[in-house]
């Protein structure tokens, strides 16, 4: 789904957490339905989900990953980038403590156009892989 700040405030407000936000809690209620929050806990933990909104919230919500996509057990947070885009500070930041959880995976999805400029700004582990 599409995330960003939006997935993590949400959850954090069905967790019964106190959220800084300039949005009503309505507003971040309606972002996305209770099914959704319900299948994400109960699809990869109530825990992981836990802790990923918690690491959202110290790197304080700036840069959250565009997309999330899950599956039973596993976590991947993506960031997508246009051929013109720049990786910010706060993305680096937030990608750097989400790749850390046990259990997260965190990628970067651009152009090819763009593969090499927007690597140079990340540091990655050497996997064998070429892309990013």
């Amino acid at each position: 789904c599409f995330a960003e700040h939006r997935l993590w405030s949400a959850v954090l407000l069905r967790n019964g957490d106190e959220i800084k936000t300039p949005y009503s809690k309505p507003t971040v209620r309606g972002w996305f339905p209770e099914a959704i929050l319900n299948d994400l806990t109960s699809c990869i933990g109530e825990e992981l989900v836990s802790t990923v909104a918690k690491t959202v919230v110290e790197c304080g919500f700036d840069g959250a990953p565009d997309l999330v996509l899950y599956a039973p057990g596993s976590l991947w947070l993506v960031e997508v980038k246009s051929a013109t885009d720049q990786m910010k500070p706060s993305q680096r930041k937030m990608l750097t403590a989400l790749s850390s959880i046990p259990g997260v995976v965190c990628n970067v999805c651009c152009p090819s156009s763009a593969l090499k400029r927007i690597a140079a700004t990340m540091q990655f582990e050497d996997s064998g892989d070429e892309t990013p």
